[in-house]
């Protein structure tokens, strides 16, 4: 006669009175499904955030470079020659008439 032993492997080694399997699936499922449920809403409200903060730094450059782009026309009306004869009328400058340079001699450089 051959004796064979069999062994059936148990989802829970140790036996506990009164939880079968089914309802250890339930009592760990729902808690689980739980906690996935709630780190799936902060991960939505975590991305809603950065949308909403994209969007609003899009916005800003947006609006700096027209402003930029603003101010570069109005740079290069300033600096216009149209606009120098009126800065020069209004700095109160003169027109010369003639330049008198300092003659140095060549063998002196500077001296005290």
């Amino acid at each position: 006669m051959n004796n064979v032993l069999i062994i059936r492997p148990s989802v829970f080694p140790v036996r506990f009175p009164g939880l079968n399997a089914k309802r250890a699936f339930w009592l760990l499922a729902i808690p689980f499904a739980f906690s996935l449920l709630i780190f799936y809403i902060i991960q939505v409200n975590s991305l809603t955030k950065e949308r909403y903060l994209l969007g609003s730094q899009q916005h800003k450059i947006e609006n700096l470079s027209a402003h930029n782009d603003n101010l570069k026309i109005d740079f290069s009306k300033l600096a216009s020659l149209d606009n120098v004869e009126g800065y020069v009328l209004k700095e109160n400058f003169e027109k010369t008439s003639n330049l008198k340079f300092i003659q140095i001699s060549e063998n002196q450089v500077a001296k005290r």
